[in-house]
């Protein structure tokens, strides 16, 4: 076999490699770019949910004070590689699903393609999560790692300025004292015990105080050698003190939540895409651009609340001291102490970031999915 053979045959056969995983490839490329581009926003996203920052200016100037850019994007090289698999998986998934559902209903019709989208995406998201549950688990403990870590400085901080305010409640109370004191003794020796009793009260809170401030901040030393630096590492500290439940701590609400969240996410997208495209025309990449956005925006409204509480049954885990016992108790925890609204805490990050991000996820992965086409077309001419 000569050169030029050789080289026409290993060109036709990666050629046909890419023809044949051309979703895999197109929606590895889409989820690469995604991940780069809306991870700051999902970490955001991540620390709202767990901790009451108020405002979400709020937990971008404090993670970037206390942890530079690189707080942002804390955790994000497994995710690269992680979401990559996910999403390829669910996007063959879909489509495997869709043309099989396709053979019951008209898929050129809008009811037809609504229940196949719909129900495609669902089949879909379950299967997805079975693989990014402990994926995420792992993702969301690195993303509030060092947030975890201060924690207990923190504390020590809100007891200090509690033992103060203690201390200045104790020395009125004390000058309050010294002046019944006045009334009833001689006013030299009613001062020298008003000042006596200020000074050991002083001294006792300034103790009480130390000690506070001392045992709060003892977990903090302790806590650097048990938060990891690596992805792996957490994933074996979560093992370790829970097993492989542990890992898979709040499935039901993940499983619940792809189910919907891409189902509707899917069905989003096809439904606009078709109303966008006039005719029989061919999409173009504006279309690909407003349909994947609104999808986006469409999906986190459907699924936030169902994410709010698996984010919060994940972090969970890693504390020493369980907050929740069931799904049901975090519900009703989230309930009781803001109402409906607190089951949509830290959205307004997610719904800035789901428009480009997924917008930019459906141009990139319709465009290498186009060139893919036109490179087939070519080798069937050739």
């Amino acid at each position: 076999m000569d050169k030029e053979s050789y080289e026409k045959r290993v060109k036709k056969h990666l050629e046909n490699v890419i023809v044949n995983y051309r979703t895999t490839i197109s929606a590895t490329s889409a989820s690469v770019v995604g991940t780069l581009v809306g991870y700051p926003f999902d970490s955001i996203k991540t620390r709202m949910q767990t901790y009451n920052y108020g405002k979400m200016t709020n937990c971008i100037k404090l993670t970037y004070r206390s942890e530079g850019v690189r707080g942002f994007f804390r955790g994000v090289c497994p995710p690269l590689v992680t979401v990559s698999i996910v999403k390829s998986i669910s996007f063959s998934i879909y489509n495997r699903s869709k043309d099989f559902i396709d053979r019951f209903y008209d898929s050129k019709s809008l009811y037809g393609l609504t229940v196949s989208s719909s129900a495609a995406g669902a089949v879909s998201g379950y299967v997805s999560a079975i693989i990014s549950c402990p994926l995420e688990l792992i993702k969301m403990q690195r993303q509030i790692e060092q947030l975890l870590v201060r924690q207990s400085s923190i504390t020590a901080s809100i007891n200090a300025e509690q033992a103060k305010q203690a201390a200045a409640k104790a020395a009125k109370a004390a000058k309050a004292a010294s002046k019944a004191a006045a009334k009833a003794a001689a006013k030299e020796s009613a001062n020298k015990a008003a000042q006596g009793a200020t000074k050991q009260t002083l001294k006792s809170v300034a103790n009480q105080t130390t000690k506070t401030v001392v045992k709060n901040n003892i977990p903090n030393s302790t806590f650097k050698g048990q938060y990891s630096t690596t992805s792996l590492q957490t994933g074996i500290n979560i093992f370790k003190a829970n097993g492989i439940r542990g890992l898979y701590r709040g499935f039901l609400f993940q499983g619940f939540r792809d189910a919907i969240g891409t189902g509707s996410y899917f069905c989003a997208y096809e439904i606009t895409k078709k109303l966008l495209t006039l005719g029989d025309r061919e999409s173009t990449h504006v279309t690909h651009f407003f349909a994947g956005g609104f999808a986006g925006i469409a999906s986190w409204i459907c699924i936030f609340p169902i994410d709010l509480v698996k984010s919060k049954l994940q972090i969970d885990v890693k504390s020493k001291n369980k907050i929740y016992k069931s799904q049901l108790q975090c519900i009703k925890q989230i309930y009781k102490t803001s109402g409906v609204r607190g089951f949509y805490h830290g959205i307004s990050s997610c719904l800035i970031r789901a428009f480009p991000v997924h917008a930019l996820n459906f141009v990139v992965y319709e465009h290498v999915l186009r060139l893919i086409k036109k490179l087939e077309h070519e080798s069937e001419i050739d």
